[in-house]
């Protein structure tokens, strides 16, 4: 069975369409999980890290973050088993606290 044939403008118009719902469920997630780094209070350069690092979901994830983010907006109970950390205490290796 042949796959439908789109012109170039209806597959740019697609891939600006997934990429800017990604970028979206990304800043929606971020800002559900305060926006802004568990140790040092920063907002530059945020990623998110389960607080325990041997959480089964944190390699399912690791190929689909946009599946992660739409998780995080729709399931409060998600976002108790995440943090952002800012770059700079992801490099220096600075764990947080425990009472998050």
């Amino acid at each position: 069975m042949k796959s439908p044939v789109f012109s170039a403008v209806h597959r740019i118009a697609l891939y600006d369409y997934v990429r800017n719902r990604r970028h979206e469920l990304q800043k929606d997630a971020y800002r559900l999980l305060g926006g802004k780094c568990a140790i040092c209070g920063s907002s530059e350069q945020l990623r998110l890290r389960f607080i325990q690092s041997n959480n089964p979901l944190a390699k399912k994830y690791h190929h689909s973050p946009a599946t992660l983010h739409r998780r995080i907006c729709r399931e409060p109970e998600l976002r108790r088993e995440l943090h952002l950390l800012c770059r700079v205490c992801r490099l220096d290796g600075r764990s947080c606290p425990s009472s998050i």
